[in-house]
């Protein structure tokens, strides 16, 4: 959630979406919203942080939906197997994804994966 919010702060998004498998994750986001619902961190509270919780193969009908809105960045994490199949072709096939922000919880993965995000 912190990056969400982050770019929320600094370049007001009318809104920022998340979603995450990993309930932690999800657990994190949800308390982070709550905190800072109302202060310049996110005025506009769960109404501008939008988030929801999807499952492990989610994330390419996740993407899909974005199609034909505004222009997107997109925060992915790989988790300590790498990014999940078709993550990388999901991002490449959608217009309106203008950036990624890639955190890598797995340095060994961290090689392959910013070749293939790169090549995208």
């Amino acid at each position: 959630g912190f990056y969400g919010l982050a770019l929320q702060r600094e370049l007001k998004f009318d809104e920022v979406r998340g979603c995450t498998h990993c309930p932690q994750t999800a657990a994190d986001a949800e308390a982070s919203i709550e905190m800072h619902a109302g202060t310049d961190w996110l005025p506009g509270g769960s109404e501008t942080f939008k988030f929801t919780r999807i499952s492990k193969s989610g994330f390419f009908t996740q993407m899909k939906a974005l199609a034909g809105g505004p222009p997107t960045i997109v925060h992915v994490t790989n988790n300590r197997h790498g990014l999940a199949d078709g993550v990388v072709e999901a991002l490449a096939e959608n217009s309106v994804i203008r950036a990624v922000v890639y955190n890598s919880c797995n340095h060994k993965c961290l090689p392959r994966e910013w070749t293939q995000l790169c090549a995208a």
